[in-house]
């Protein structure tokens, strides 16, 4: 569907100009006509700390948080501010 897009290149999935309602804007209607079923998402986080420039043992973490891309605009927008936004500890659920 998307063949692996937008990567790491989600920030101009939309081109040079992209703001985030032009990149969901572009998602969705990509996706326009994929049924519900289909639809699964993935967000990926990797973050590596260097205690210094020649580090031999850096920490390396990497998180990743299933979802589904939804119909509605609203709903994304709110997925992506918190997972860019807030920290949940583990075993608590999302807030409604």
């Amino acid at each position: 569907m998307l063949g692996g897009a937008p990567g790491i290149y989600s920030a101009r999935y939309s081109g040079e100009d992209a703001t985030d309602l032009k990149n969901l804007q572009k998602l969705l209607e990509t996706l326009k006509d994929v049924p519900d079923d289909q639809r699964q998402a993935r967000f990926h986080c990797v973050l590596v700390y260097l205690r210094h420039a020649e580090d031999p043992t850096p920490l390396v973490c990497h998180g990743s948080w299933p979802g589904v891309i939804t119909r509605e605009p609203a709903a994304l927008v709110a997925l992506v501010m918190i997972q860019s936004s807030s920290y949940l500890p583990k075993g608590k659920p999302l807030p409604n």
